[in-house]
């Protein structure tokens, strides 16, 4: 999988499409960022809107504030530092909030409360400074009880409580000697600057990770510890403020006494737990809970828990435990559940190793879930804490960001278009692949923008009769260089996907298939002129090019006439004087393989079409062209594909079927392909909707580096990749093979 690394090493990754299929990938790392001087304990992403934010906590006793823009941290801000490390921080904020509390533990059983405003700080000469300006503090928790330095908070982690006009956040840390320390935050803070809370004994044990879920009206706090347990407790997810004051005695709710439910995890530590909830496809009020964690046993475990809610009361029917054996070859530091149902669910893990790991988490309704391996990148750093952010921008692929702490921060992150693109390719059962330029100049052809200036002047049929050998040896050099032009490796990948559907191979797009009436599930339809689709039997006999095919000669005896009248002017009465009729000259047509080239280029003479002796073209369609031998033939091949192109869509309406529409290099200056993608989805879907009772689907994946955007006035399924297409179709086609269970880890 590509792992992108920190941003000094992107531009060398970059370069590397297929980085995957090298055998010695260690040879790529990065340094990642030196944000402390010390161990990084903890980390966690603040969202604050148009800025993000990256908290730390180290060894070195400091919180810092990282601002996270263009792939790099472009400045860091010190929190007041504590008397001794700092062992956790973590965020909350209410939805649609201007403002996020920040919360930071460690020596001495302390936590400190501060408040960051989401108001955006320009990057200047100033930033530290702004973001100074930004976070404010709130306040401090302290025991009653005496503390030392030995004596630590672990870690800590708080959620917003409802409702959001409360503006309270439910906070909950876990210390040395086994204690659970609950907190109530205003975001109005106090007078008095320090607040207290409760204690709750967990089972005696120091507790080392936290991850708090909110169920309904409750908040659900699963707790592990050194003993290798992880409890689960059912806190009030409510508030009541009373006379503008916040505490514990506002929850509305019973506060627990014990835990709800306790299980063996691993046999050494709990050192990091993720959790997330998934609704059950059959009753509404049914949902799973997926409690994943990691130990120095070098083990993963996740245990699901089944909920049902009945009279607001959550009710755990049953549970089941997963335990995948050697995760690692070492022990393993940090675990985070990241649920997408629009892709897969992953488990990304890191530790000991210094490696990132990647995990697909298949969950079987009613079933015990599955833990399968995807990949993993080397690191800089052991992997002490683990913190995912989903990064979405306008123009900017969707990504999840992931911060790895340690000895330093590395930075690393995931395509999620990538990702969704493949997951709509293993659903598809019609596959229409739309190709211009752009898709061309991943072989190292040239491209309209870059042509040379005689180019214009040549594709124009009229050249023909003022400078024949010129304007035929123009073409003849093109057709040279589109011949001895071998095709990228996205042309494999597509003939791959096509050809094993219909063999016995097993395809990375499983379900392409059509009724007997239609010969193939696929259709390519293309403005490129190199004939590159032509070389792969796959799309010999579904392939529409708009604009011809320069590798084939016609005879030239119709440019003269228009729509079946003589052209007007002089030079065109010249030429139509000794116009010839014959039918044999309309089906004239020399294909041009590497000896007939050749032995153009060494005659170095007027080529002829043999019938009637006038000069022959090549079979493209130019500016101004109106000649019947070219036009009938694209005329033809058009025909086919749209009788095609009806027929899919009747299918996917009719019978629930479901079409992908695969754009690859598509530009906007000669915009006759893109806009027949668009056109294809916006029918398609339009008639969908109109139907009402159907489930088929249309999508549009579109892939250009420079201008994926698919800007329609409704809402059509669509997908935008910004990248050269050999390099996305290697990237998709690798994901293709993970979420079909192709894949298989590596020694």
């Amino acid at each position: 999988i590509n792992f992108h690394f920190s941003h000094q090493f992107n531009d060398d990754i970059s370069d590397f499409g297929c980085i995957w299929q090298k055998q010695d990938i260690n040879e790529f790392y990065s340094i990642g960022h030196s944000v402390h001087s010390e161990r990084v304990n903890d980390a966690c992403w603040v969202d604050c809107g148009q800025s993000t934010y990256l908290l730390t906590g180290s060894n070195d006793c400091l919180v810092k504030l990282s601002k996270f823009e263009n792939d790099q941290f472009i400045c860091v801000a010190e929190l007041p530092p504590h008397e001794s490390c700092v062992r956790g921080v973590c965020s909350s904020c209410h939805k649609d909030s201007s403002v996020s509390l920040l919360v930071t533990c460690g020596g001495k059983l302390s936590m400190e409360f501060y408040l960051l405003d989401h108001q955006t700080t320009e990057m200047s000469d100033h930033c530290t400074a702004s973001i100074n300006s930004n976070v404010s503090f709130l306040c401090s928790y302290r025991t009653l009880a005496k503390s030392t330095i030995d004596h630590r908070m672990n870690i800590v982690r708080a959620i917003p409580l409802l409702p959001a006009d409360s503006r309270c956040h439910l906070c909950l840390a876990g210390d040395s000697d086994g204690l659970l320390h609950i907190v109530v935050i205003s975001e109005l803070g106090n007078s008095r600057g320090t607040t207290i809370g409760n204690l709750f004994s967990d089972s005696g044990r120091p507790v080392l990770c936290i991850d708090l879920l909110r169920c309904y009206d409750r908040i659900l706090a699963f707790v592990g510890t050194t003993s290798g347990d992880i409890s689960v407790w059912n806190f009030p997810g409510t508030v009541a403020v009373k006379d503008g004051n916040c505490g514990l005695n506002c929850l509305k709710g019973v506060m627990p006494h014990r835990p709800i439910f306790v299980f063996k995890a691993h046999h050494a530590g709990v050192n990091d737990l993720s959790v997330g909830s998934s609704p059950m496809s059959s009753t509404p009020m049914n949902f799973c809970i997926y409690i994943c964690s990691v130990s120095d046993d070098q083990t993963i475990s996740i245990c699901t828990l089944y909920i049902s809610v009945y009279s607001s009361q959550l009710c755990l029917k049953r549970s089941c435990l997963t335990v995948l054996q050697c995760a690692s070859d070492s022990p393993l530091n940090s675990i985070k559940l990241v649920l997408d149902q629009s892709t897969f669910h992953q488990i990304y893990v890191s530790g000991h190793d210094e490696q990132i790991s990647l995990f697909k988490l298949v969950t079987i309704e009613d079933g015990q879930p599955q833990i399968k391996f995807v990949s993993s990148s080397p690191l800089g750093t052991d992997g002490s804490c683990l913190a995912c952010f989903h990064f979405t921008k306008q123009g900017m692929p969707s990504r999840l960001i992931a911060a790895v702490g340690g000895e330093g921060v590395e930075i690393l992150s995931l395509d999620f278009d990538i990702i969704h693109a493949a997951k709509v390719l293993t659903e598809a059962n019609y596959l229409l692949i739309t190709a211009g330029a752009g898709f061309s100049a991943d072989s190292g052809l040239i491209t309209y923008e870059d042509m040379p200036v005689e180019y214009r002047d040549f594709c124009d049929p009229s050249s023909l009769i003022d400078e024949p050998v010129k304007f035929q040896q123009f073409w003849i050099e093109f057709s040279r260089t589109y011949l001895y032009t071998t095709p990228h490796r996205g042309y494999n990948i597509l003939d791959e996907w096509c050809k094993r559907t219909i063999s016995s191979l097993r395809s990375n797009i499983e379900n392409l298939d059509c009724p007997a009436y239609l010969s193939r599930p696929w259709y390519v339809y293309t403005s490129n002129v190199d004939g590159h689709f032509r070389s792969f039997a796959s799309f010999q006999s579904s392939l529409c090019e708009i604009h011809g095919v320069s590798s084939e000669l016609k005879c030239a005896c119709g440019i003269g006439y228009s729509d079946g009248k003589p052209r007007l002017g002089s030079r065109w009465m010249k030429w139509n004087e000794s116009f010839s009729s014959m039918k044999s000259c309309k089906e004239e047509v020399l294909r041009l393989n590497s000896d007939v080239l050749e032995e153009i280029v060494r005659a170095k003479k007027e080529i002829v079409c043999h019938h009637c002796n006038r000069p022959m073209r090549p079979n493209v369609l130019m500016f101004h062209d109106s000649d019947e031998n070219v036009l009938r033939h694209l005329m033809n091949e058009r025909e086919k594909y749209q009788a095609w192109e009806g027929r899919v869509e009747d299918d996917v309406v009719n019978n629930n079927r479901k079409l992908v529409i695969l754009e690859l290099g598509c530009g906007v200056n000669v915009p006759a392909v893109r806009k027949e993608s668009e056109e294809v989805l916006v029918d398609c879907t339009d008639r969908i909707r109109g139907a009402q009772t159907t489930r088929g689907s249309a999508s549009l994946i579109r892939i250009n580096p420079k201008n994926a955007e698919v800007t329609l006035e409704r809402d059509y399924h669509s997908i935008s990749i910004h990248s050269k297409a050999a390099i996305a179709l290697t990237q998709i086609n690798r994901w293709l093979a993970v979420l079909n269970g192709n894949n298989s880890r590596k020694d």
